[in-house]
């Protein structure tokens, strides 16, 4: 009887286990729809989607009007963070100034804008005799971190 007892103890907690499995999988797979449906809604032009997941985070890679752009969606469905790709043209001219005065052997490989909770950021990749510098400056221009 005490043996009976303990197995059904233990299946109810393996039971009650694979049911909170299954609802946080159900869950998942709601909030993953419902980011697919916003982005699709929001992004009608958009090219070359590419899915994927890293984390808590559901990443969305893709072209849109020619342009390269990123965009990272918590487990909640809302934005964390963008990143499109922007034209060495249109930093800041600061930005320029910096990369003139201190990189000026280096070739701007990549330039991103990047937005977050923290606010916004350029990200630049900088290259010279196959060797990159990665460079990240604020939203005034000044460099934060290198």
């Amino acid at each position: 009887m005490k043996t009976l007892k303990v197995l059904s103890v233990a299946f109810l907690v393996v039971a009650l286990f694979s049911c909170k499995q299954k609802t946080q999988e159900s869950e998942s797979e709601t909030t993953k729809s419902s980011i697919k449906s916003t982005f699709r809604s929001q992004h009608p032009n958009a090219k070359d989607v590419e899915w994927s997941k890293d984390g808590e985070y559901t990443e969305v890679e893709f072209t849109e009007n020619g342009v390269d752009k990123y965009i990272a969606y918590d487990s909640k469905g809302k934005v964390f963070e963008t990143t499109i790709t922007i034209s060495k043209e249109s930093l800041l001219t600061s930005i320029k100034d910096y990369v003139q005065k201190n990189y000026s052997e280096h070739a701007i490989n990549e330039a991103e804008k990047v937005e977050n909770s923290d606010g916004i950021f350029y990200e630049l990749v900088l290259k010279r005799d196959g060797k990159e510098v990665e460079l990240i400056f604020n939203n005034h221009g000044k460099l934060i971190d290198n």
